[in-house]
């Protein structure tokens, strides 16, 4: 089923309780003009953007989604022509009109983004005209989501593998691991719970894509250069290439043997490490101007905020890396890097370290882990309660 639903009525709630729905953004298929945004409130669109966008949620539901679009006209218009699947639209109602509208404007009236002047268009202008017109196309009108039914149908895999990821909390989509018949946890992590059937955790490898090299090898199971190119891909990343401690004699053993096999280091490198995007260096920016050198030049502190994102348009990975900076620098010892997550009072913490300080041992007392040279954890709290509470155990570690 394809479902429109217009801002504020719970789409991206519900989609976070059950992997058979998806929210649609619509924003990820529109371009916009910031400074024009930011002038008139509107968004710039390429005419055909709405015939992509609901080609991809009518794929999706065919293959069994429940499909949240967005409210705009065309996508309305798109689906009420082009859809042989059911289409349900979720409005406020009028007993629940006035409910509706101050939780947008409690929402949207504080940061003046793209898609807070796209939800006040609805609040302040269109809600009246739209949803009689609505009223008179749609075949339910379903008070927010009270008759939409979450459908768990998890199934009992054979065989469920967990890579990287020490803890069995920290795994996306867990159930699917909870639920197999055996599962199998292959990690470098010296933190990792051993939470599988079958646990091959080595924390003496710099990274878990060396790991799996060396499970290859061991299993004589030959190495093609795409699959090489994605191992060789791991290891440069996860040792910063190879900068960080750690790094071992089959380290190179392995680098050598996927070289011989086509992968393209320099590549890689350059692709991973050397190439950053304008968000990422907008946010260097903002890392560097807030950096603070503590402790007699032992220790370095900054931050990022979610705001700070939205406003460079950042996109998942934009951040990595940052945590280097304060590490870089002559003298210090642990580089802390904090960073907001999400609609949360809450921030993620990263911690570097040089050869004195074990930060997994500090991430561990805020129910992170990691590495004794790389670690992280999360924190409730704004920018200087975190701050605190980090640079409090940063410094008995340093005693």
């Amino acid at each position: 089923m394809i479902i429109i639903g217009y801002p504020g009525i719970g789409k991206s709630t519900l989609a976070k309780k059950n992997d058979k729905i998806i929210d649609l953004d619509s924003s990820c298929f529109r371009k916009y003009d910031k400074e024009d945004l930011y002038k008139r409130g509107k968004s710039v669109k390429p005419d055909d953007w709405y015939i992509y966008y609901c080609q991809i949620a009518q794929k999706l539901s065919k293959q069994g989604y429940l499909v949240f679009v967005s409210s705009h006209k065309e996508v309305r218009d798109f689906l009420n022509v082009h859809n042989n699947e059911k289409v349900c639209v979720i409005f406020p109602n009028e007993s629940l009109a006035t409910d509706w509208k101050h939780k947008l404007w409690r929402r949207y009236d504080e940061i003046p983004t793209d898609k807070n002047f796209r939800a006040m268009e609805h609040v302040n202008k269109y809600f009246e005209r739209d949803v009689r017109e609505i009223s008179e196309e749609c075949q339910y009108n379903m008070d927010y989501y009270d008759d939409i039914y979450i459908i768990n149908d998890i199934k009992n895999y054979d065989l469920a593998i967990s890579v990287d990821c020490a803890d069995l909390k920290r795994l996306a989509k867990k159930e699917y691991f909870e639920n197999a018949k055996k599962t199998v946890v292959i990690d470098h992590h010296g933190s990792n719970k051993m939470y599988g059937d079958l646990n091959y955790v080595n924390p003496v490898s710099p990274a878990c894509c060396e790991v799996l090299a060396g499970m290859a090898s061991y299993f004589q199971v030959d190495i093609a250069k795409d699959i090489g190119t994605c191992i060789m891909t791991g290891i440069i990343t996860d040792t910063g290439g190879f900068r960080h401690s750690g790094i071992n004699p089959e380290t190179f053993e392995f680098t050598a043997e996927l070289i011989r096999r086509g992968v393209n280091i320099p590549d890689i490198y350059k692709r991973t490490l050397c190439t950053k995007t304008r968000a990422n260096f907008l946010l260097t920016q903002k890392v560097m101007d807030r950096m603070e050198i503590l402790e007699d030049g032992k220790v370095t502190f900054t931050y990022i905020t979610e705001e700070d994102e939205k406003e460079v348009n950042a996109e998942p990975g934009d951040h990595e890396g940052l945590v280097e900076i304060g590490r870089n620098i002559e003298g210090v010892e642990v580089s802390i890097f904090i960073r907001q997550k999400e609609n949360e009072n809450a921030y993620k913490i990263s911690l570097r370290s040089g050869d004195l300080v074990n930060v997994s041992d500090i991430c561990l007392m805020f129910g992170g882990g990691g590495h004794q040279r790389a670690a992280g954890a999360t924190i409730e709290g704004n920018v200087e309660q975190v701050r605190k509470k980090v640079l409090n155990e940063v410094r008995k570690a340093l005693k």
